[in-house]
């Protein structure tokens, strides 16, 4: 019974951060962006606590899908603030300054979703799970992967 409970105790954290996840997704960043983002990292917050209890589960799967689950939410959060409302008039190297400013403050948010990601991937080697489990951490991880290179790329970009 106790492995049982643990899993279901798992579950339940998972439908909690699910639904902290949700409240996340739906609000939006507008201008003022201070405020909108106060309200956005609450939910954040609250979620990824939830996840990370999940994480505890014995279960392989369910400590897997935790962890995606985290990942997948700062993946979103650091897209989130990259579609987020800009102000109206900005114009030329103001819009450029609020674009790179946009970025930098996604960027954190695209690298601690790769680092839960390789931590899943690496979990999943340790303990010998299957490659299914895998699959879709490692898409992820790509997807992840590409922002924080597109971002990088658009950095070198105005460099030169």
């Amino acid at each position: 019974y106790p492995r049982e409970l643990a899993d279901l105790a798992g579950r339940a954290r998972i439908a909690v951060g699910e639904n902290w996840a949700d409240q996340f997704r739906q609000t939006p960043l507008v201008v003022p962006l201070d405020k909108s983002l106060a309200i956005k990292d609450r939910f954040f917050r609250l979620a990824l606590g939830a996840f990370a209890k999940a994480e505890g589960a014995p279960a392989l799967e369910l400590s897997l899908q935790a962890s995606q689950l985290s990942g997948d939410l700062f993946l979103e959060y650091g897209k989130a603030i990259l579609a987020s409302q800009r102000p109206k008039g900005l114009k030329g190297s103001d819009r450029d300054g609020y674009e790179e400013a946009l970025k930098a403050r996604a960027r954190p948010y695209f690298e601690r979703s790769m680092d839960w990601y390789a931590g899943a991937l690496e979990r999943i080697e340790k303990e010998g799970g299957s490659p299914e489990l895998a699959a879709p951490i490692r898409k992820r991880l790509g997807t992840a992967q590409v922002l924080l290179q597109s971002d990088t790329a658009a950095k070198g970009d105005k460099a030169e």
